[in-house]
């Protein structure tokens, strides 16, 4: 049957096929889960055998009134008392027993029939006279015999046989079937089996007879008529009677055309066609898109459109002949053997016609793509046992002829064919159980097959699969390589699974293929060879669609990060699948001009970063890595990327960098004026340049360079660019140079990888409620909000804040309301790396100026004694520093005042910040004090020409002062 709504390619070659079947036997996993042994055939075990029904039946197609009698000719099977039939709103007028007249009663939709005198293996006769108006079975069906103006058709699959004919109507109970129908004289009727006659009554009726010869399940009966024209055909000596309006007609000549080659082509698959006769009758139906009514198909008129749309349609309502119909499931728990194998047989025509390449496409577009975007991820399907309302819903269809396909991967092309065949010579005309199926496929393979049921019948969900690949060193004297291959299946409901992988090795001059086990936990996968290439190769996964999969996703090392600095280039990558073991990295480097790649180092890295120290300045260098293996096996490369390191002159002070958007000037949304107007403020001592992103662009490492430090700033909350610089960034601090970040939200729109690298493992968190109240520290000022830049249904508190955990020694905790889970955690933190980098969780411009101020000022000292061509001095702070001459080309005197007594330092520094020379480090004098530099280091050499800083830390307090040397 096809369902309206759900409208709904062999050999990857021949090579793949040997190598998968003499491939080793597939992972097992270590205990097998069991499902529930089935009781189906003592379920269907009933006390007698209907061999044949006989249907007289007068309809009127007006009134829509029925009446007519059938006879049963029925064996026990044990000693009976009584036998019931189904039968639903309609009377009955008398009952027979071997011709005579019988009690019986009707209730609860059972016509019961007390029996005397038969025993086991006993034959007789049941003949029920009924009649009445028919009623449709209930939702979600809603189907029997249905009436329209123009024709009168009937659907009863699954239990509606009962709403227009009394019978046992239950699918372990085959039996043949004659109708003889009275209907209108203008009208043909189609039934089952072979027309015998049509008589005229001589009334304005005819009565057409139809006799079966092969038992069918009670469902599989029907009686369409209309105003038809016949379309006949023939398939060797079996007629095709097609009925169709004459509406219809040639498109119907052209739809049907292919049906003899359709027979054809499924009897060399599965066995010769089982039946006296096949045909369609064609009808306008809502419920179902075709039913596949035995030896005469009732097909949807949407189907027949003269261009051949609807032939897989026809194509799987004729399959259902061998498999539905001939070979039909004992029960509806296992419906898949019947609407599974139909949908399956559509690929198969498929193939047959155009190739197995349309073939896999027509597997992908028309099972696994409609199948995977039907079920739903948190309520996954069984194939087995689906519920009432779902017996022709897509795990019956899709997925089940998806299952079909990978059993054909798994078996072999061989053996599944062999399995088809068997399965319908072995039970023809019988009914059929999962349990049998699996018995037999496992019987025919030599494969113990119960995983693969377990996961794909009676266990719901789909799989992904993650895989990575490895080369081990080729074997040049036989021209094979050596690969490992871990593949990892997940599901998302839990079930475990393992399957089959084809991979096609694809490079430029030649190709290989292999299949893989894909299984939940991979340990050291098995060694296969696969044909050497010199160029350039890789793997083609599952290209012919085996599969059915929620995704297939290679695992590779991550395209690294560079961070060109000075005459080096920071290589920073993420670590690889951490399900393959002992992996290490290799490194490989290119230069603008050079074809040679290099690995610039001797063994595999352990870490995921490595400074490349050999660049120099100013030249261009392609970096990519590889994963290796065991120190053996050896990923494919990632994709290059580009460095050129750039000299770091840092010959200026402070570079304010301005992301902000331009904003409408409320408490929120400040002006670009508003912003710069704060930070020139809070920075008034400080000599600083300002560099506006929205007007400038993004600026180069090349600027970047010449600056000591950056204070990046992003004040509104509504637009962030931060992702798109942060590699110029981390150039910038791997290279020396000192980062502070401040921002709305800013630092969660930072790459993740890109934190990793300067502070590994820290995590974001959002706070968007309207509770943070201020920044608290013990080193630096308190950070207190400044009310008027905050929206007023705040109450006075700062909203979208972003705080960090699985760090270490935060420089400034947040402070927020009482029941805060964001209480006490990390708001601004700091690290090393060459240079200095600060990160914030919040923005400074909606703080009070005083505390971003004095927060500043300390901050930058620290990190950056040189930011200014000012004294940078706390008020309080009396003592003095200068020096004389400045500039100098032999020696400098440097005088310093004290206020009273205490420890003291004085030191000289470079632009970087690092130590060039300690002067004084012990006691101080009070009063004014002298001291010289020659502009030697602390080991006595000469340092460059320059600009250097003074430093003098007295009594917990600083002052510095910029001199510049020459020589």
């Amino acid at each position: 049957m096809k369902i309206k709504h759900i409208y709904l390619i062999f050999l990857i070659n021949l090579g793949l096929f040997s190598i998968a079947w003499a491939h080793p036997k597939f992972y097992q996993p270590q205990s097998l889960p069991s499902y529930e042994e089935s009781c189906e055939r003592a379920d269907s075990l009933h006390g007698f055998d209907v061999q044949k029904y006989t249907i007289t039946l007068n309809i009127n197609d007006t009134s829509h009134y029925i009446s007519g009698n059938v006879v049963a000719d029925v064996r026990a099977t044990s000693n009976l008392d009584a036998i019931d039939y189904n039968l639903v709103g309609l009377n009955v007028t008398q009952v027979l027993v071997n011709d005579l007249a019988n009690a019986y009663t009707v209730a609860n939709g059972l016509v019961h029939i007390p029996l005397s005198g038969i025993s086991n293996d006993m034959n007789f006769t049941t003949k029920v006279v009924y009649s009445g108006t028919p009623s449709l079975s209930p939702t979600i069906y809603q189907i029997g015999i249905i009436f329209s103006s123009t024709m009168v058709f009937t659907l009863s699959d699954p239990d509606a046989s009962r709403n227009w004919w009394p019978c046992y109507d239950h699918p372990w109970d085959k039996a043949v079937i004659d109708l003889h129908i009275t209907m209108r004289s203008d009208w043909l009727v189609a039934c089952n089996g072979i027309r015998d006659s049509i008589i005229d009554n001589g009334d304005g009726t005819k009565t057409t007879n139809w006799l079966g010869s092969n038992p069918m399940i009670p469902y599989l009966a029907c009686i369409t008529a209309s105003n038809y024209r016949e379309i006949n055909q023939n398939y060797g000596t079996i007629p095709i009677m097609n009925f169709v309006s004459n509406a219809q007609y040639n498109n119907a000549v052209a739809d049907f055309a292919s049906l003899p080659a359709m027979m054809s082509v499924f009897s060399q698959k599965y066995g010769n066609y089982p039946f006296e006769k096949y045909g369609n009758a064609v009808v306008n139906m809502t419920t179902f898109g075709a039913m596949e009514h035995q030896t005469m198909t009732t097909m949807g008129s949407s189907f027949i459109t003269g261009n051949q749309s609807g032939q897989y349609t026809i194509a799987h309502e004729l399959a259902h002949s061998w498999y539905g119909n001939c070979l039909s499931p004992l029960t509806f728990r296992d419906v898949w053997l019947s609407e599974g194998f139909a949908t399956y047989s559509e690929a198969v025509w498929e193939e047959s016609q155009r190739g197995f390449g349309s073939m896999s496409n027509y597997i992908e577009s028309q099972f696994h793509s409609v199948y995977l975007n039907w079920e739903s991820v948190s309520s996954p399907r069984t194939i087995y046992n689906p519920s009432f309302n779902n017996y022709f819903s897509p795990p019956s269809y899709e997925k089940s002829a998806s299952v079909l396909h990978m059993l054909r991967l798994q078996v072999g092309n061989a053996n599944f064919w062999n399995i088809m065949q068997t399965w319908f010579s072995s039970h023809h005309n019988g009914n059929v159980t999962t349990e049998e199926f699996e018995a037999l496929c496992e019987s025919i393979s030599g494969q113990d097959l119960h995983q693969f049921f377990q996961q794909w019948i009676y266990s719901a969900g789909i799989p992904s699969i993650q895989y990575a690949y490895f080369f081990g060193p080729a074997d040049f004297e036989n021209m094979r390589v050596p690969v490992k291959i871990f593949a990892k299946t997940t599901c998302l409901s839990g079930g475990e699974f393992y399957m089959k992988l084809p991979m096609l090795f694809d490079a430029y001059d030649i190709t290989d293929s292999l299949v893989v086990d894909a299984v939940p936990n991979p340990v050291n996968p098995p060694t296969q060879m696969i044909s050497y290439s010199a160029n350039n190769s890789w793997f083609d996964v599952d290209i012919n669609h085996w599969t059915l999969n929620r995704g297939l996703t290679q695992m590779m090392p991550s395209t690294p990060q560079v961070f060109p600095s000075n005459n080096s280039v920071y290589v920073s990558w993420q670590p690889f699948w951490s399900q393959v073991p002992n992996i290490r990295y290799n490194i490989y480097r290119v230069q603008e001009g050079d074809l040679i790649i290099r690995k610039i180092h001797t063994t595999g890295i352990n870490e995921t970063y490595y400074l490349d120290t050999t660049a120099q300045n100013g030249q261009s260098y392609q970096y990519r890595i590889t994963a290796l293996y065991n120190n053996v096996y050896e990923s494919n490369y990632t994709q290059w990327v580009t460095a050129i390191p750039t000299d770091f002159a840092m010959d200026q002070g402070l570079l304010v960098i301005d992301e902000t958007r331009d904003g409408a000037g409320t408490a929120i949304s400040p002006t670009d004026v508003t912003v710069d107007d704060f930070y020139n403020s809070v920075l008034s001592i400080v000599t600083h340049t300002n560099y506006d992103i929205n007007t400038s662009g993004t600026p180069a490492l090349e600027l970047l360079s010449h600056y000591s430090t950056v204070l990046y700033h992003d004040d509104d909350f509504s637009s962030h660019s931060i992702q798109n610089i942060t590699d110029i960034l981390g150039s910038y601090v791997i290279g020396g140079g000192n980062l502070i970040i401040s921002g709305w939200k800013t630092a969660g729109q930072i790459p993740q990888s890109f934190l990793d690298i300067f502070f590994p493992g820290i995590q974001v968190n959002y706070d968007g409620t309207a509770d943070f109240i201020s920044a608290q520290s013990s080193t630096y000022p308190s950070l207190v909000l400044n009310p008027v830049k905050l929206s007023s249904v705040w109450n006075g508190h700062l909203s979208m804040v972003e705080t960090f955990t699985n760090i270490t020694n935060p420089i400034y905790t947040g402070n927020f309301v009482e029941g805060s889970t964001f209480q006490g955690q990390a708001m601004v933190i700091q690290t090393e790396q060459n240079g200095h980098l600060i990160l914030l969780g919040f923005p400074l411009f909606v703080m009070m100026n005083d505390g971003v101020q004095g927060f500043l000022n300390q901050l930058l000292m620290e990190i950056d004694p040189a930011v200014s061509n000012n004294d940078i001095s706390q008020p309080q702070f009396t003592a003095s520093l200068s020096i004389y001459p400045n500039p100098f080309c032999s020696s400098a005197s440097i005088k310093y005042s004290t206020p009273k007594e205490g420890r003291i330092e004085i030191s000289v520094y470079n632009l970087r910040g690092q130590k060039v020379k300690t002067l004084l480090n012990g006691d101080s004098r009070y009063g004014i004090n002298t001291l010289s530099w020659k502009g030697l280091d602390d080991n006595g050499n000469q340092v460059a020409t320059g600009i250097y800083f003074c430093k003098m830390i007295v009594n917990g307090q600083k002052l510095t002062k910029r001199m510049l040397f020459i020589k």
